[in-house]
């Protein structure tokens, strides 16, 4: 871990630009705030709250919740915050507050009313990273190699773990562990107190993946091609399933079986105990998009262009939605609704059961990251180098 006396990051706060001071050593005590957020859940469901906790909404990572609501007739533009990059990150919304990265290497803290910001941390690199918000702290990843935990009310330093490599993975926390990514090769696990290295787990290649964890079990695929299942508690490696190609979207597990995606086109579901398979569903271009599993279905999206809503049961296409361009996007099932962007520039509300549209968004540049979906609002980044709060019409 990095000594956070040798690294000092800019904190820009309430429009003026002022040097944060950065403890040299992490405290023992994890900050503790009075509200509970999903992220400290070991079962990975979320709690009854309409906040986004983290990337993919729960340890589990599944995509999905019943509580709180999303816009269902269509949404307008409520407020743009730009930055100088683009914004790949997935929003985290935690206490009226949304936090995110971009490319301009920034992390910034903005208020989810009024979009103005709060903060902003300045790293060493690109920020795709997204962030994972627990305890009054906001984990993420840089592209200089590094972690960092980030006091969520201010964004003062609290500390930073080096790898090395880029870190796009989304870092999760569970029991007081956080569980990130790297491009070095390796899943790490880490105190989320002091960030002190837990364990490590070396694969055959870049772990751009973000782990999900779930009933003592860390799942997470690398571009070596397999999806790896790891002790929790010690990292050692329980199995391993390999795919015909890399393996870089999240794993959603639910149920007792782990869905992901590949670069082979393929949707695999698998055995969260043994490994084993039990089907998968062939889309026939790439698989960058990380499933979303509700309500017996599974929601992914494809370089075919298409959204896929695929039986959890067998396997079996339920129905599809075309979409102008690559779905790189991760879908968010809310409620009866499936929100997911396109690179065709638009942000689609689909029915969950029959895929019919609801609604269509253009907003004017393209779209990579995924949406985040709180309190009746579509937050999302653009690579129009903005992130945009879009409310119902």
């Amino acid at each position: 871990m990095r000594d956070s006396s040798c690294r000092r990051g800019y904190l820009r706060a309430a429009g003026s630009t002022v040097l944060a001071a950065v403890a040299g050593c992490a405290s023992d005590e994890t900050t503790t705030s009075e509200d509970s957020d999903a992220s400290s859940a070991d079962d990975g469901t979320a709690t009854a709250t309409t906040s986004v906790p983290m990337f993919r909404y729960d340890p589990a990572r599944s995509g999905a919740t019943t509580a709180g609501r999303g816009p269902t007739a269509g949404v307008a533009e409520d407020w743009r915050f730009e930055t100088d990059g683009s914004v790949w990150s997935t929003p985290a919304v935690n206490d009226g507050t949304v936090y995110v990265g971009s490319h301009d290497a920034h992390v910034y803290a903005i208020d989810a009313t009024a979009g103005t910001e709060t903060w902003a941390v300045e790293t060493g690199g690109e920020v795709w990273s997204s962030p994972a918000v627990s305890d009054g702290t906001v984990y993420v990843g840089s592209h200089d190699n590094a972690v960092y935990a980030l006091e969520a009310a201010t964004g003062s330093e609290q500390w930073t773990f080096e790898t090395a490599g880029e870190i796009v993975s989304s870092p999760v926390v569970v029991d007081d562990t956080v569980y990130v990514g790297s491009r070095d090769g390796a899943a790490y696990a880490l105190d989320a107190a002091s960030g002190e290295e837990r364990w490590s787990f070396g694969t055959d290649g870049r772990v751009e993946s973000s782990p999900a964890v779930v009933d003592g079990t860390v799942y997470v695929g690398s571009i070596d091609n397999n999806l790896y299942a790891l002790e929790a508690s010690s990292g050692d490696m329980v199995w391993a399933f390999e795919t015909g190609a890399s393996i870089s979207p999240t794993p959603a597990v639910v149920d007792g079986t782990v869905y992901v995606g590949s670069s082979d086109g393929r949707v695999y579901a698998v055995a969260a105990s043994d490994g084993t398979e039990s089907w998968s569903f062939d889309t026939g271009e790439e698989i960058i998009s990380s499933p979303a599993v509700a309500q017996g279905s599974v929601y992914i999206g494809s370089k075919t262009t298409s959204v896929y809503a695929i039986s959890t049961a067998d396997g079996t296409e339920q129905w599809t939605f075309e979409t102008g361009a690559w779905v790189r996007s991760s879908p968010v099932v809310i409620d009866e609704t499936v929100y997911v962007t396109s690179q065709d520039n638009n942000l689609y509300a689909l029915a969950a059961a029959t895929g019919e549209e609801r609604w269509a968004y253009e907003i004017g540049a393209p779209l990579v990251g995924s949406p985040a979906v709180a309190d009746g609002t579509v937050y999302l980044g653009t690579a129009g180098n903005a992130l945009a709060a879009l409310r119902e019409a």
